[in-house]
């Protein structure tokens, strides 16, 4: 395998001139850090990046060999194109990935060296490859793959013949994304669990009963954790079915049930469901960690951490959704008593130390900035991680994660590094009701009593998508929103968690739109405005997805909002319920609105943007769909403004979707926006 130098490998650090302010392409092309794996050894991290080019309009992920010890140069690692869950192999001295092999075919297991000329495939499924783990010393290897239950249905036969359509599963969106030139219904999958006792051996399989959905190998390479269905999930939706937690035992292949999964009732993916996932085994392989997630709560379901104890058959919950939000996005055992938690908490991306008995949590590494993607070498003495915040782009780490010491190893966004870019500062407010609430606040370092900025109101999408502190703040493959250079131009922005927001706790994801969620973000303007150095009268406002159909709703209401930009949202509830697929009728619009639109029409004209009609007669705004998404929505919207002749502008972006992914056209909806505040704030 080829190496290129750091120094060559395109950082761009060779600038001859590197500008305190920074331009737009800055929050382009800086390189993401997409997963880290520390070598077993610790003298090595295994990084990948993204990174985005919008001369050549591309995205390119890369990989890197970093050493640990800052005195050795990165170097580049020629990889398969496409290849996923690229890790270290036991042996600490390989790598093992899923991609295509030379000969192409479905993706496989590929092992090799780093310094080596290329991969070997350890794996031969007729259907490619999902998922795998190797065990002690890399012999045993076991995998899943996904096999479809029947063949897909043709909607139509060939020839230009009607189709017609299940409503349960259609909508507009399919027409958009051209469904009648590739009218092909897909089928189910079910997984199925393999294994394979050396490189040159056959696999077998141990699972043919169910569909086994998540797994983990024992650190004896004697048993499976298996998450597992009894059908295969249906296609394009959350399964009904509760999803069980089995033991699996290899060399006999007998599985025990160690908690039952609940069907939901009358088949809803909500209602009743309760289901486990995530299954983590102690070093000693005694104990498993897992999650059990009770739906009933609808999109406001949060999950319980469960411990079951092998040796004793005993089960308990250390943290329960009903006290505390974990937003575990992982979880390594540092010993057989404790878990060092990768969590979310109050929009805080840090570690935290659990103890499996007691249930007591406690910070380790947590601060403003976002430390994130741990990887640890064996033992957790040593560990590599990512650090980033709005004013620091994102850098691998490496020290002892428990303590203050740690080290920069990676120089990927040396010349982001170098901008004059504004720290998010925590900010809280009562709503109405008294609930807390809070944002970031970013100031430009010009704004005093006697220049106040104006004020623009950024409402992310989801609901339960929050917004940590992180380079450019909200991801540019989300929707590239320049927020933290509108700072540098002189504004004040203000991200608001408003009600439904995840990491807060469950009672705070329960909302009904148009409401608790509306007087959030208008008490955080109130408040954010009492401030000498921000100018209330001057305020924009900022949406994407869910934060689309809010804002209009925010600006609806009031205070006035001189300019908006609202991109992938909503227009007309009605019309929009009347062209989605009926699962997410049920599932979504009527919880979060308020019953069906025949039940209660005046709760679907309420939360109608299109039909706000202060918002349309007083605010120029700006509104940005993707072709293949919300165009239609988008032309409902803005039918208001031009009837009013307000200010306004439609933008649909060609061959995209519910998210910008082609850097070229990030790079437009930027400039749009800072063009359309500029002009449009001093109305």
């Amino acid at each position: 395998m080829r190496f290129i130098s750091a120094s060559l490998a395109g950082f761009g650090v060779a600038m001859s001139a590197i500008a305190a302010q920074p331009q737009l392409v800055d929050f382009i092309d800086y390189a993401e850090i997409r997963s880290i794996d520390m070598a077993p050894d610790g003298e090595h991290v295994l990084v990948e990046t993204r990174h985005a080019d919008p001369e050549a309009n591309d995205v390119e992920d890369r990989f890197w060999l970093v050493p640990t010890d800052t005195t050795s140069s990165v170097r580049e690692l020629a990889v398969p194109e496409g290849a996923s869950q690229v890790q270290w192999h036991p042996d600490g001295q390989q790598l093992v990935m899923l991609a295509a092999p030379e000969g192409g075919g479905g993706r496989q297991v590929l092992a090799g060296a780093p310094e080596g000329d290329g991969f070997e495939a350890l794996t031969d499924a007729a259907r490619g490859v999902s998922d795998f783990a190797l065990g002690p010393g890399g012999q045993l290897l076991v995998y899943t793959t996904r096999e479809p239950v029947g063949r897909p249905r043709a909607l139509t036969e060939r020839g230009r013949r009607g189709i017609s359509v299940d409503l349960e599963s259609f909508s507009q969106t399919r027409l958009l994304q051209g469904v009648l030139q590739h009218p092909y219904q897909p089928v189910p999958r079910r997984g199925r669990l393999w294994i394979q006792q050396g490189p040159s051996e056959s696999a077998e399989v141990l699972s043919e009963d169910r569909s086994v959905q998540d797994f983990s190998l024992s650190p004896d390479g004697a048993q499976v954790a298996l998450i597992t269905l009894n059908s295969p999930p249906p296609v394009g939706r959350r399964p009904s079915e509760g999803a069980d937690l089995r033991l699996l035992d290899i060399a006999s292949g007998a599985t025990t049930l160690l908690q039952a999964g609940r069907d939901g009732i009358d088949d809803s993916p909500f209602e009743g469901r309760v289901a486990h996932s995530a299954p983590s085994w102690s070093p000693d392989g005694q104990r498993l960690v897992f999650s059990r997630t009770d739906y009933s709560y609808g999109m406001a379901s949060v999950a319980d951490l469960g411990v079951h104890d092998l040796h004793s058959s005993e089960t308990w919950f250390p943290v329960k959704a009903a006290r505390r939000e974990l937003n575990a996005r992982a979880i390594h055992w540092r010993d057989d008593e404790t878990l060092l938690v990768e969590r979310i908490a109050e929009a805080r991306h840090g570690l935290y130390t659990l103890e499996v008995e007691s249930g007591k949590l406690r910070p380790s590494r947590v601060t403003n900035d976002s430390h994130q993607r741990f990887s640890f070498a064996d033992g957790v003495e040593k560990a590599a991680w990512v650090e980033q915040s709005t004013a620091r782009p994102p850098e691998v780490h490496v020290g002892d994660p428990l303590t203050e010491a740690a080290s920069q190893v990676t120089h990927f966004n040396a010349r982001q590094a170098k901008l004059n870019l504004p720290e998010a500062k925590a900010v809280s407010w009562r709503s109405s009701d008294r609930t807390q609430v809070s944002g970031w606040l970013l100031t430009p370092e010009e704004a005093s009593p006697d220049r106040p900025a104006p004020l623009l109101v950024f409402l992310a999408g989801g609901p339960a998508f929050v917004v940590t502190n992180q380079f450019s703040l909200y991801p540019r493959m989300t929707w590239a929103y320049p927020l933290t250079k509108f700072v540098t131009r002189g504004y004040a922005v203000l991200v608001v968690h408003y009600r439904g927001t995840s990491s807060f706790g469950r009672e705070f994801r329960q909302f009904t739109l148009g409401e608790e969620s509306v007087d959030d973000v208008q008490t955080g303007v109130e408040t954010v405005s009492e401030r000498a150095d921000i100018d209330g009268h001057r305020l924009g406002l900022i949406g994407h997805s869910h934060g689309a159909g809010l804002g209009p709703l925010v600006a609806g209401a009031g205070p006035g909002f001189k300019a908006a930009s609202f991109s992938e949202g909503m227009g007309n509830a009605f019309s929009l319920y009347l062209a989605m697929e009926g699962r997410r009728n049920r599932f979504i619009q009527e919880p979060m609105i308020g019953g069906t639109p025949w039940d209660t029409p005046e709760r679907y004209l309420a939360v109608s943007p299109a039909l706000q009609k202060r918002l349309v007669e007083n605010t120029a705004t700006l509104i940005e769909a993707g072709e293949r998404s919300a165009a239609v929505e988008a032309l409902q919207l803005g039918k208001g403004f031009w009837r009013h002749g307000t200010p306004h502008d439609v933008v649909l972006y060609p061959d995209s979707g519910h998210t910008l992914r082609e850097p070229e056209l990030m790079l437009e909806s930027m400039q749009r926006n800072l063009e359309w505040f500029r002009l449009h704030m001093n109305r």
